[in-house]
C-alpha cells in the first residue's frame, strides 16, 4: 500500500495490480464471483496471489450509491496457514479443541498425525471432525481444509 493505494513493488507491478482492479468492474467478474492475478515478487520467490471478490450491493462507501465494490485479498503461497485457534472459534462457533484441530488439517497434517500431536485418540479426533463438518457446513476432510485456507467449499 503506497498512500492509500495497492502498490506492487515495480511501477509495472502497480500498474498491473491496478489494471486488475479495474478489469474487475469492466467485465463480468464482478457478476461470476473471484477474480485472480499474480504479483511477482522482487526476491524471485513464488507470486503473490491476488484474489477480488465482489461485495454484496449496498456494501461500498456510505453516502455512495450502491456502486460495485470488491474487497482484495492478497496472500503469500509460501507462508503456512496463519488462523489463530481464538479467530477460528469466532468465525465458525467451534471449541478450542475443535479450532486447533482445523488449524493442524488446514496446515496439512493428517487427522492421525494432529490426533497424535494432541495427544488425543483417533476416536476423539474422528469425533471433533464429524463436529467441524456440522458447524462449518462441509461433507469432507478436503472441502474443510479449501474452506480454510482458501475461505471457498470445493
Amino acid at each position: 500500500m503506497h498512500k492509500g493505494a495497492l502498490a506492487g513493488a515495480t511501477a509495472s507491478e502497480t500498474t498491473g495490480i491496478h489494471a486488475f482492479v479495474a478489469g474487475f468492474f469492466a467485465s463480468a467478474a464482478h457478476a461470476r464471483g473471484v477474480r485472480v492475478h499474480r504479483v511477482a515478487r522482487p526476491s524471485g520467490k513464488r507470486s503473490y496471489a491476488c484474489f477480488a471478490h465482489p461485495l454484496p450491493p449496498g456494501s461500498g462507501v456510505q453516502g455512495v450509491r450502491s456502486a460495485p465494490a470488491v474487497i482484495i485479498f492478497i496472500r503469500d503461497p509460501a507462508s503456512a496457514c496463519a488462523f489463530e485457534p481464538e479467530a477460528l472459534e469466532r468465525l465458525y462457533d467451534l471449541t478450542t479443541s475443535e479450532a486447533i484441530l482445523a488449524r493442524s488439517l488446514a496446515q496439512g497434517l493428517t487427522l492421525e498425525d494432529a490426533a497424535a500431536n494432541r495427544g488425543i485418540s483417533d476416536e476423539t479426533a474422528r469425533t471433533q471432525l464429524k463436529s467441524l463438518f456440522e458447524k462449518t457446513g462441509c461433507h469432507r476432510q478436503a472441502e474443510l481444509v479449501a474452506l480454510l485456507v482458501g475461505g471457498n467449499r470445493i
